[in-house]
């Protein structure tokens, strides 16, 4: 092979790995996942690897984690002349923090912009970077170990109940359009997610309870991961459930057993994620035929 094809096939294969990000799981054939971003929208997010700044060593997770989606919710891009990298950081941290509608000017769209942002990451002055950080040392620690009390004080007066709580919490806003910024944590430990979808047996589409939920998290942006309830001694009158995270199942720091916490979406979540969000359908390749005969009957979950 000549040495010059060779570097270009090698670019080639390179190329969309560095550039495309979160990709829906395939399903299996018993299976229908349901998400709110398009995989338009999912391939235009960061797809930088979550890493630690200076101010936040341990990593920028929720930065990472709200700027996706303020980019998604409350930025517009036009072509033409671009906005130098100071306006492009204000912007950015105006949405987020204002829930304020930004023009960011010099990009045909997102996916160009998040392109353009990354293949400059470690430049002096990266107005992405820098919002992502920035928005990351805004984080209230405080107000995550509040919400942490009161999640502890609801798992012991209402036990089971209070983690199917939350999953019917979590269903009635997926159902209204709207992602949920969540927070898991374990051993004093957190991390930040966004709910974005769920997942429904074919034989139980319908049913009022779901046990498996898909977010987007930013130490794993090439596809989409998987927060299930589990439950022990089902049935019984020692039934307990848990929240369980598949990705930290072999990790040898984390406990994939863990709490979950967080903030209600605000009526302005629910307007804009009507207006930015639908609801996309997965199947098992081998079933995309019969795709059209199947009814993922969401509007019964509006009734939590």
């Amino acid at each position: 092979m000549k040495p010059t094809l060779k570097i270009f096939l090698i670019l080639l294969l390179w190329v969309p790995v560095y550039l495309s990000a979160y990709s829906v799981p395939t399903p299996a054939k018993d299976e229908l996942i349901t998400v709110l971003l398009s995989d338009e929208q999912l391939n235009a997010l960061i797809s930088k690897k979550n890493y630690g700044s200076p101010s936040s060593p341990n990593g920028v997770c929720y930065g990472m984690d709200r700027t996706n989606y303020a980019l998604l919710t409350q930025i517009h891009f036009e072509p033409g002349y671009r906005d130098t990298a100071s306006v492009i950081e204000n912007k950015i941290l105006t949405a987020y923090r204002n829930n304020a509608p930004q023009n960011i000017h010099g990009f045909k769209n997102l996916k160009e912009f998040t392109e353009t942002m990354e293949k400059g990451w470690d430049k002096f002055y990266n107005p992405l970077r820098r919002a992502v950080e920035q928005i990351q040392n805004e984080q209230n620690p405080f107000s995550n170990a509040y919400k942490m009390l009161m999640r502890t004080k609801r798992i012991l007066y209402h036990g089971t109940d209070a983690i199917t709580a939350e999953s019917k919490a979590l269903m009635y806003y997926l159902t209204a359009k709207s992602p949920v910024s969540i927070g898991i944590f374990n051993w004093g430990i957190g991390h930040a997610l966004t709910v974005i979808g769920f997942s429904q047996k074919l034989d139980q589409l319908g049913n009022r309870f779901i046990d498996t939920f898909y977010v987007l998290d930013s130490n794993t942006p090439w596809e989409v991961q998987k927060l299930t309830i589990r439950k022990q001694d089902p049935g019984t009158s020692q039934e307990k459930a848990y929240w369980y995270y598949e990705e930290w199942e072999d990790d040898a720091v984390f406990s994939p057993y863990v709490f979950l916490v967080f903030d209600f979406p605000t009526e302005w979540d629910k307007i804009v994620g009507d207006s930015r969000f639908e609801f996309h359908q997965h199947l098992h390749p081998d079933l995309l035929e019969d795709a059209k005969k199947i009814d993922p009957l969401l509007l019964t979950f509006r009734g939590f």
